[in-house]
């Protein structure tokens, strides 16, 4: 998340994210931080808006593991 003048700044998605994104950038240890359940929210959610901004194809099936875990991502909104 940036902050301007003390004020999240809009993503280049058009959302203001609650969590600012990880500063890990390979997605092989971003997928394994997304399906560990034992992580705390707040990391996953970073782990989250990391592979939504690396965009890549990798990172989006990344993301679609997601969908086999107990927790469901989609429906936080």
């Amino acid at each position: 998340m940036d902050v301007v003048g003390g004020t999240p700044k809009v993503s280049q998605y058009g959302s203001v994210d609650p969590e600012p994104p990880s500063l890990e950038i390979d997605i092989e240890k971003l997928k394994l931080q997304l399906l560990d359940e034992n992580n705390q929210m707040f990391l996953r959610m970073r782990t989250v808006f990391s592979l939504r901004n690396i965009g890549s194809d990798e990172a989006c099936l990344a993301l679609c593991s997601a969908f086999a875990t107990k927790v469901h991502y989609y429906a936080m909104n």
